[in-house]
């Protein structure tokens, strides 16, 4: 970063060695990729969800009060109903497997669905009060047996939807927080160099405006782009006015104009990193002024932006 790209303001880029993350200076994988090389994504479905399946079991020993009190308050409605029209109504049973089915998984479902074949082939089904199995039991075996199935096919895909869910949201979380955590030290770092490159800046433009050497900033065509005060104060010229014209119409007399004009286009084509000789202004007196100067190219190349140049005013020692 020279002087003049400080006094132009431009904005400090990365160096290739720090690139953002993801980029595609990076010359290898990222950090946030590598984060999310190893999330929990990559391992088995099966082995993710064994733990908390393990955890639930469907709920342990919580879905066997459920099997025994949802079959109890089936026997206590059937009797009612019973009780009240006559009629035998086994609905409730059914109701009490798919509950435990749900909130207690399938091994308490199992327990409901023989607690509920033994009290309707005891209570409900002739002969009544003997556990022989008739024909006219079986339908209801069947459909208690039918009910299980369904309900835990339906209950198992539906646990393993939230639990899913659950991950996905979980991966989701931990992608969003590595990848706020890589742009949060990506923030830093940027916010610390623009610190400092505005630092810079400020010397660069201190140092710019308070010295007494002669500074001028060019463009490959010699127009001037600005100057510096003590420039200023011995040509006379307007800074604002000044700026976007020829530097050889300002200040150079013909004679002179041809032999700098070569030399600052040998710099500003590359040939030369760097040119230097004497020159004459046209003074605030219009008096000729003898000047040695020296002319530096930034981003010397195939596209040249900026010519700096330095001069000192050396008329009275010239004059000796």
């Amino acid at each position: 970063m020279t002087i003049a790209h400080l006094l132009k303001g431009e904005v400090m880029q990365l160096p290739p060695e720090t690139p953002l993350p993801d980029s595609p200076a990076s010359s290898g994988p990222s950090t946030a990729s590598q984060s999310f090389a190893h999330s929990p994504s990559d391992q088995p479905y099966a082995d993710r969800t064994e733990g908390q399946a393990g955890v639930d079991n469907w709920a342990g020993i919580y879905g066997y009060v459920i099997a025994v009190i949802s079959t109890a308050i089936a026997t206590a409605l059937s009797f009612g109903m019973r009780w009240w029209n006559g009629d035998t109504f086994l609905f409730p049973f059914f109701v009490a497997v798919i509950v435990t089915a749900w909130f207690g998984g399938p091994v308490p479902a199992w327990i409901a669905t023989v607690i509920s074949m033994l009290v309707v082939d005891y209570f409900f089904t002739l002969p009544l009060h003997t556990f022989v199995v008739s024909a006219a039991s079986m339908p209801y075996f069947l459909a208690f047996v039918l009910c299980l199935a369904v309900t835990c096919l339906v209950v198992a895909r539906q646990r393993r939807t939230e639990a899913m869910a659950r991950l996905t949201q979980e991966e989701i979380a931990a992608h969003v927080a590595a990848g706020t955590s890589l742009l949060r030290e990506a923030n830093d770092t940027l916010t610390e160099k623009l610190e400092r490159h505005r630092a810079q800046h400020s010397a660069a433009t201190a140092l710019f405006e308070r010295s007494d050497a002669l500074l001028l900033r060019l463009d490959a065509g010699g127009r001037l782009l600005d100057l510096n005060p003590a420039a200023a104060r011995l040509t006379g010229l307007d800074r604002r006015v000044a700026r976007s014209r020829s530097i050889y119409e300002l200040l150079i007399p013909g004679g002179e104009r041809a032999a700098l004009q070569a030399a600052l286009h040998d710099v500003a084509s590359g040939r030369q990193p760097a040119a230097e000789g004497f020159t004459t202004w046209r003074g605030a007196d219009n008096r000729p002024r003898r000047i040695r100067w020296t002319a530096t190219a930034v981003d010397a190349g195939a596209e040249t932006t900026e010519i700096l140049c330095l001069g000192l005013d050396v008329t009275e020692s010239y004059a000796r």
